[in-house]
């Protein structure tokens, strides 16, 4: 499926938030509040590949290693040419550029979900926040959650994001935990 060119240009002229990246789960950008899936085994697996550190730069070559393995195709550079074209399409103006370093993925840190997730966890190991608080945290990471992460990527991305994504997510001892922490603030307002 792919985003429709006016509903792109509307929010371009309205201002609105034009894109997230949503990787915990079916790999997506958000218009919105609607998620719209990335056409494309490949070109979501870019995305992943630039996504899972927002901001820093990914030689073409890593690139391509990421997205095709071992077995990339005969014209390599004119093959991720293709998928990096089609990524920029379902994504806003500017967010993906190429720099001397390689390619890059603009946006902040805090519209990509995983990114948006593990830096809510680093808040909470931190310390510091009560009851309360690092239970509105760790909620509101867990509304990211959508599904398996890396479950439609190709390759060793794949297995990358998914234990990123595990790395940051609480599994489930921890959420039992969440439910004690939920009843305890509840218990406290009553």
């Amino acid at each position: 499926m792919t985003r429709d060119v006016s509903e792109r240009a509307r929010y371009a002229q309205s201002g609105a938030d034009l894109a997230d990246i949503a990787l915990l789960g079916p790999v997506s950008t958000k218009v919105g509040d609607r998620l719209v899936p990335l056409p494309g085994p490949r070109a979501r697996t870019l995305l992943v590949a630039l996504a899972r550190n927002p901001g820093e730069p990914r030689t073409a070559q890593s690139l391509i290693d990421d997205v095709w393995g071992l077995e990339p195709p005969r014209s390599p550079m004119n093959a991720l040419h293709t998928q990096v074209s089609r990524l920029r399409s379902a994504l806003p103006d500017g967010a993906l550029e190429v720099t001397a370093a390689g390619y890059r993925l603009t946006l902040a840190r805090e519209r990509v979900d995983l990114a948006r997730a593990a830096d809510a966890a680093r808040r909470l190991r931190s310390g510091g926040a009560d009851a309360s608080e690092a239970l509105a945290v760790t909620t509101d990471a867990l509304r990211l959650w959508r599904g398996t992460p890396g479950s439609d990527v190709v390759g060793d991305v794949a297995d990358r994001l998914a234990l990123d994504a595990g790395r940051v997510l609480p599994r489930r001892e921890q959420r039992v935990d969440l439910r004690r922490l939920q009843f305890v603030v509840h218990a406290a307002r009553v």
